[in-house]
Protein backbone atom coordinates (compact mmCIF):
# COMPACT_ATOMS: atom_id res chain seq x y z
CA UNK A 1 0.00 0.00 0.00
CA UNK A 2 1.11 3.53 -0.80
CA UNK A 3 1.66 5.24 2.28
CA UNK A 4 3.18 9.02 2.05
CA UNK A 5 4.75 9.75 5.67
CA UNK A 6 1.54 12.37 6.46
CA UNK A 7 -0.84 9.24 6.16
CA UNK A 8 1.06 6.23 7.83
CA UNK A 9 -0.65 5.39 10.99
CA UNK A 10 1.75 3.41 13.46
CA UNK A 11 -0.05 3.30 16.72
CA UNK A 12 -0.92 -0.47 17.38
CA UNK A 13 -3.73 0.33 19.79
CA UNK A 14 -5.33 2.40 17.23
CA UNK A 15 -4.77 0.10 14.30
CA UNK A 16 -6.47 -2.86 16.46
CA UNK A 17 -8.92 -0.81 17.24
CA UNK A 18 -9.90 -0.19 13.30
CA UNK A 19 -9.50 -3.82 12.76
CA UNK A 20 -11.87 -4.23 15.56
CA UNK A 21 -14.52 -1.59 14.62
CA UNK A 22 -14.71 -3.34 11.03
CA UNK A 23 -13.65 -6.51 10.90
CA UNK A 24 -15.27 -7.73 7.06
CA UNK A 25 -12.08 -8.24 5.70
CA UNK A 26 -10.86 -9.51 2.25
CA UNK A 27 -8.28 -12.10 2.77
CA UNK A 28 -5.61 -12.54 -0.39
CA UNK A 29 -3.58 -14.96 -1.33
CA UNK A 30 -2.15 -16.31 -4.42
CA UNK A 31 -3.38 -19.72 -6.36
CA UNK A 32 -1.82 -20.45 -9.33
CA UNK A 33 -1.39 -18.17 -11.90
CA UNK A 34 -2.72 -15.27 -9.73
CA UNK A 35 -4.52 -13.67 -6.78
CA UNK A 36 -7.56 -14.27 -5.27
CA UNK A 37 -9.82 -13.53 -2.55
CA UNK A 38 -12.19 -14.12 0.64
CA UNK A 39 -14.99 -11.94 1.72
CA UNK A 40 -15.40 -13.00 5.49
CA UNK A 41 -15.22 -11.21 9.13
CA UNK A 42 -11.81 -11.78 10.88
CA UNK A 43 -11.06 -10.93 14.51
CA UNK A 44 -7.99 -10.19 16.75
CA UNK A 45 -7.16 -13.67 18.63
CA UNK A 46 -7.76 -12.93 22.11
CA UNK A 47 -4.18 -12.31 22.94
CA UNK A 48 -3.92 -9.81 19.98
CA UNK A 49 -0.61 -11.72 18.71
CA UNK A 50 -3.01 -12.81 15.53
CA UNK A 51 -6.22 -12.93 13.39
CA UNK A 52 -9.00 -15.73 13.62
CA UNK A 53 -11.69 -16.69 11.03
CA UNK A 54 -13.34 -19.50 9.00
CA UNK A 55 -13.87 -20.52 5.60
CA UNK A 56 -16.17 -22.53 3.78
CA UNK A 57 -13.74 -26.08 3.85
CA UNK A 58 -13.42 -26.25 -0.05
CA UNK A 59 -12.33 -23.00 -0.27
CA UNK A 60 -8.72 -23.17 -2.06
CA UNK A 61 -7.80 -20.09 -0.15
CA UNK A 62 -7.32 -22.68 2.92
CA UNK A 63 -3.62 -23.64 2.29
CA UNK A 64 -1.29 -24.64 5.47
CA UNK A 65 1.82 -22.04 5.67
CA UNK A 66 0.51 -19.98 2.68
CA UNK A 67 1.24 -16.16 3.07
CA UNK A 68 -1.52 -14.01 3.61
CA UNK A 69 -3.04 -10.43 3.20
CA UNK A 70 -6.13 -9.13 5.14
CA UNK A 71 -6.91 -5.87 4.15
CA UNK A 72 -9.73 -3.83 6.50
CA UNK A 73 -11.70 -1.09 5.25
CA UNK A 74 -12.91 1.93 7.22
CA UNK A 75 -14.85 4.61 6.45
CA UNK A 76 -14.56 6.51 3.38
CA UNK A 77 -16.11 8.96 1.23
CA UNK A 78 -15.26 11.50 -1.80
CA UNK A 79 -14.14 14.84 -1.32
CA UNK A 80 -15.44 17.55 -3.10
CA UNK A 81 -13.04 20.76 -3.87
CA UNK A 82 -16.33 23.39 -3.40
CA UNK A 83 -15.93 22.43 0.73
CA UNK A 84 -12.45 24.37 0.61
CA UNK A 85 -12.28 27.95 0.54
CA UNK A 86 -11.10 28.04 -3.23
CA UNK A 87 -12.11 25.79 -5.92
CA UNK A 88 -8.84 25.98 -7.72
CA UNK A 89 -7.77 22.26 -6.39
CA UNK A 90 -9.08 18.73 -7.70
CA UNK A 91 -11.55 16.09 -5.91
CA UNK A 92 -10.12 13.63 -3.50
CA UNK A 93 -10.76 10.67 -1.64
CA UNK A 94 -10.51 10.38 2.19
CA UNK A 95 -10.07 6.58 3.38
CA UNK A 96 -9.35 4.46 6.66
CA UNK A 97 -7.32 0.87 5.71
CA UNK A 98 -5.12 -1.72 7.23
CA UNK A 99 -3.41 -3.87 5.60
CA UNK A 100 -2.27 -7.01 7.76
CA UNK A 101 0.27 -9.75 6.64
CA UNK A 102 0.97 -13.10 7.98
CA UNK A 103 1.07 -17.38 7.98
CA UNK A 104 -1.61 -18.69 7.46
CA UNK A 105 -2.37 -21.74 9.90
CA UNK A 106 -5.56 -24.67 9.85
CA UNK A 107 -7.15 -24.93 13.00
CA UNK A 108 -8.48 -28.23 14.43
CA UNK A 109 -12.18 -29.47 14.44
CA UNK A 110 -12.30 -28.10 18.57
CA UNK A 111 -10.39 -24.88 17.44
CA UNK A 112 -12.42 -24.01 14.71
CA UNK A 113 -15.59 -24.53 17.19
CA UNK A 114 -13.99 -21.99 19.86
CA UNK A 115 -13.60 -19.44 16.70
CA UNK A 116 -17.59 -19.42 16.13
CA UNK A 117 -18.00 -18.72 19.75
CA UNK A 118 -15.60 -16.33 20.03
CA UNK A 119 -17.51 -14.76 16.95
CA UNK A 120 -21.06 -15.37 17.95
CA UNK A 121 -20.05 -13.70 21.52
CA UNK A 122 -18.27 -10.77 19.51
CA UNK A 123 -20.73 -9.73 17.13
CA UNK A 124 -24.56 -10.65 19.10
CA UNK A 125 -25.64 -7.81 20.98
CA UNK A 126 -25.01 -8.35 24.78
CA UNK A 127 -29.25 -8.83 25.13
CA UNK A 128 -29.83 -11.10 22.27
CA UNK A 129 -31.25 -14.44 23.39
CA UNK A 130 -29.02 -16.55 20.26
CA UNK A 131 -25.67 -17.94 21.44
CA UNK A 132 -23.35 -20.62 20.03
CA UNK A 133 -25.22 -23.22 21.87
CA UNK A 134 -28.95 -22.72 20.33
CA UNK A 135 -29.21 -24.68 17.54
CA UNK A 136 -29.48 -28.24 18.40
CA UNK A 137 -26.14 -30.52 18.88
CA UNK A 138 -26.95 -31.89 15.57
CA UNK A 139 -27.26 -28.43 13.75
CA UNK A 140 -23.63 -27.35 15.00
CA UNK A 141 -21.79 -30.45 14.21
CA UNK A 142 -23.14 -30.01 10.69
CA UNK A 143 -21.65 -26.91 10.07
CA UNK A 144 -18.59 -27.54 11.72
CA UNK A 145 -18.49 -30.63 8.96
CA UNK A 146 -18.63 -27.68 6.24
CA UNK A 147 -16.48 -25.16 7.72
CA UNK A 148 -12.63 -24.78 8.28
CA UNK A 149 -11.02 -22.33 11.55
CA UNK A 150 -7.93 -20.44 10.61
CA UNK A 151 -5.44 -18.43 12.18
CA UNK A 152 -3.11 -15.89 10.67
CA UNK A 153 0.23 -15.82 12.35
CA UNK A 154 3.81 -13.59 12.93
CA UNK A 155 1.85 -10.65 11.63
CA UNK A 156 2.81 -7.61 10.12
CA UNK A 157 0.74 -3.94 9.68
CA UNK A 158 0.24 -0.99 7.08
CA UNK A 159 -2.32 1.50 8.35
CA UNK A 160 -3.05 4.37 6.44
CA UNK A 161 -5.47 7.06 7.56
CA UNK A 162 -5.91 9.67 4.54
CA UNK A 163 -7.77 12.15 6.34
CA UNK A 164 -6.79 15.23 4.28
CA UNK A 165 -3.60 15.72 7.07
CA UNK A 166 -1.67 17.12 4.05
CA UNK A 167 -3.92 20.41 4.23
CA UNK A 168 -4.27 23.17 6.65
CA UNK A 169 -6.33 22.51 10.01
CA UNK A 170 -8.67 25.29 8.85
CA UNK A 171 -9.46 23.29 5.50
CA UNK A 172 -9.81 20.16 7.17
CA UNK A 173 -12.38 21.59 9.44
CA UNK A 174 -14.49 22.67 6.11
CA UNK A 175 -14.28 19.04 5.19
CA UNK A 176 -15.36 17.57 8.72
CA UNK A 177 -18.24 20.48 8.53
CA UNK A 178 -19.38 18.93 5.50
CA UNK A 179 -19.30 15.53 6.17
CA UNK A 180 -21.39 16.01 9.06
CA UNK A 181 -24.04 17.44 7.11
CA UNK A 182 -24.86 14.38 5.08
CA UNK A 183 -27.25 11.35 5.90
CA UNK A 184 -24.69 8.86 5.11
CA UNK A 185 -23.52 7.14 8.08
CA UNK A 186 -20.21 6.47 6.15
CA UNK A 187 -19.14 9.93 6.33
CA UNK A 188 -20.50 11.02 9.37
CA UNK A 189 -18.12 8.08 10.87
CA UNK A 190 -15.16 9.52 8.49
CA UNK A 191 -16.14 13.40 10.20
CA UNK A 192 -15.12 11.63 13.41
CA UNK A 193 -12.43 10.01 12.62
CA UNK A 194 -10.77 12.71 11.32
CA UNK A 195 -11.62 15.19 14.39
CA UNK A 196 -10.36 12.75 16.68
CA UNK A 197 -7.01 12.78 14.26
CA UNK A 198 -7.27 16.33 14.25
CA UNK A 199 -7.26 16.67 18.23
CA UNK A 200 -4.04 14.16 18.56
CA UNK A 201 -2.46 16.18 16.36
CA UNK A 202 -3.59 19.38 18.25
CA UNK A 203 -2.29 18.27 21.62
Amino acid sequence: MYTPEHFKLENLDIIREIIGKYPFAVLISTIGEGPEAAHIPVLLSKDGSGLVGHMASGNPLLRENSNVLCVFHGPHAYISPSWYESVQTVPTWNYISVHVKGTLHLLDKDQTEKVLQDSILYFEPENSGYSYLTPKPEVRNSLLGKIQGFEIRNLTYEAKLKLSQNHSLERRKKVIDSLELSERDGDLKLAEWMRRINDIQKS
